[in-house]
């Protein structure tokens, strides 16, 4: 659960909570929040579960992650190049911007896309898409080489500019209904029938996800998010003051497993914790302790397919930490 801070010291909306996820986190032993691991500018999260595997969680900056259905995508060009981030191409991604080649892609092999940006145009299309591949490459290519009919993605936002996130209700005695497991997998009046909140028309709500129900005049969407009194849970999307079915730039909700970065973390018994850049480079850095003490850091490099530039086993910075029962 998310409770959002109102920037003054305390929380908003009373503390109200909102749900990101669900099914999936019994499943960690340790979660730690890193702050912007991959790159993007939004804060992220990561988990481990007690085998050891780490799983990166990256968030969209609006209460929610990055694709949590899962949208895939593949390339009609093989042997694409995927570029490598760096400030001058996140800015304006291009190929003179982006000059470092990390991989390739085959007309066969899914991606999933964190964000789009507009670059120098390719093919009459000015979109790039920061992807993420099968083996875990983070890096960007050009969004007219996707095998997709419109110049932009669906439900894949702006990698820099902030979309609209907040819809007024057109019409009066509209539900908030509250979620549940029959609601999560398929919402609908009759699965959602635990009503929290009305909202009437002029009422502000702020969708995290939205995926397909019961259609209500010929639209199949309905929309998880919280609405203007700090109720959090689901209405049919064709309440919303939008003149489509589907939101833009908003991800399709799901049970989102993460992207795995990495194994053998169940070495750090002694915790896990993230005290942001620690070696002043600008990017979020993570801790770890092992049994006898020693503190690893790994330094984040905001690429894929590791996100550490230390990955293969840290580097020890100081011992006998075994001390201190908790470190955070």
């Amino acid at each position: 659960m998310l409770h959002r801070g109102n920037g003054y010291g305390g929380w908003a909306d009373g503390s109200a909570s909102v749900r990101l996820g669900w099914g999936i986190w019994q499943g960690f032993d340790t979660v730690t929040a890193p702050g912007d691991l991959d790159g993007d500018g939004k804060p992220d999260l990561l988990a481990r579960k007690p085998t050891g595997e780490l799983v990166l969680f990256r968030g969209n900056g609006k209460g929610g992650w990055y694709s949590p259905g899962g949208t895939k995508y593949t390339t009609w060009q093989s042997g694409l190049n995927v570029r490598q981030p760096n400030p001058t191409c996140d800015a304006f991604p291009s190929t003179t911007n982006c000059p470092t080649i990390i991989g390739n892609l085959n007309t066969t092999t899914q991606f999933t896309p964190i964000c789009q940006l507009v670059g120098s145009g390719v093919g009459g299309n000015p979109y790039w898409v920061r992807i993420v591949t099968t083996t875990n490459l983070t890096g960007w290519i050009a969004g007219y080489y996707v095998n997709y009919t419109e110049n932009q993605l669906p439900d894949v936002p702006n990698c820099i500019a902030e979309t609209r996130t907040t819809y007024t209700v057109w019409v009066n005695n509209v539900n908030v209904s509250e979620t549940s497991t029959g609601c999560e997998a398929a919402p609908s009046t009759t699965n959602c029938a635990t009503p929290i909140d009305v909202l009437n028309n002029g009422d502000m709500f702020t969708p995290i996800c939205q995926r397909t129900g019961q259609v209500v005049n010929n639209n199949p969407y309905w929309v998880y998010g919280v609405s203007s009194n700090g109720q959090t849970g689901w209405i049919a999307n064709w309440w919303m003051d939008y003149p489509d079915n589907r939101l833009p730039h908003l991800a399709i909700c799901g049970n989102y497993n993460g992207t795995q970065i990495g194994t053998g973390w169940q070495t750090y018994s002694g915790g896990l914790f993230a005290p942001g850049d620690l070696n002043g480079d600008g990017k979020a850095d993570v801790l770890g302790i092992k049994a006898n003490g020693d503190l690893h850091v790994y330094y984040g490099n905001h690429t894929g397919p590791s996100y550490f530039s230390n990955a293969g086993g840290g580097t020890v910075i100081d011992t006998g930490w075994n001390m201190f029962n908790k470190a955070f």
